[in-house]
């Protein structure tokens, strides 16, 4: 019993970006950089979320578009745009984002993991409360793994 007590008071931080209105998370063990936008290279035949790739210190990375992964309007990119670097398994991925805000704590009893907001996508962890706002925190193992993996 005391065991579950101490899992459920785990603290874990999170990175927070926004997508049109709406303030996301990631956990910061899987974020690697921020960067910000840059000039991307075509790839040929890929789908329409891979806005193209990017060269750094030797390595190619793809960069998707979260927006489109999550089913939004596409929007132009601003000065505010921001690229973030995940590692998913150990392949690096990019995840372009309107702007990046900061890092929070969160207490794992903290989070609403529940369907009743309509939460039931296999890539929302949840939501949690943070100050006044309400985050939506994501699971980027499960967004770009799986079919969006198969085509890298």
């Amino acid at each position: 019993m005391q065991e579950q007590q101490a899992s459920d008071n785990q603290i874990a931080q999170w990175l927070t970006f926004s997508l049109e209105t709406e303030i996301y998370a990631v956990e910061v063990l899987r974020t690697l950089e921020i960067l910000n936008f840059m000039e991307l290279a075509p790839v040929p035949g890929a789908p329409g979320y891979v806005l193209g790739m990017i060269s750094l210190r030797g390595e190619v990375i793809n960069v998707n578009s979260l927006r489109l992964l999550l089913g939004l309007p596409q929007e132009d990119v601003t000065d505010q745009s921001c690229i973030i670097l995940l590692d998913i398994g150990g392949q690096i991925q990019g995840v372009l984002v309107d702007s990046v805000s900061e890092i929070v704590s969160i207490k794992s009893e903290d989070i609403d993991s529940s369907n009743e907001h309509g939460t039931d996508c296999p890539f929302i962890k949840g939501t949690a409360h943070y100050e006044d706002k309400i985050l939506i925190l994501l699971s980027v193992e499960k967004l770009l793994v799986g079919d969006v993996g198969d085509d890298f």
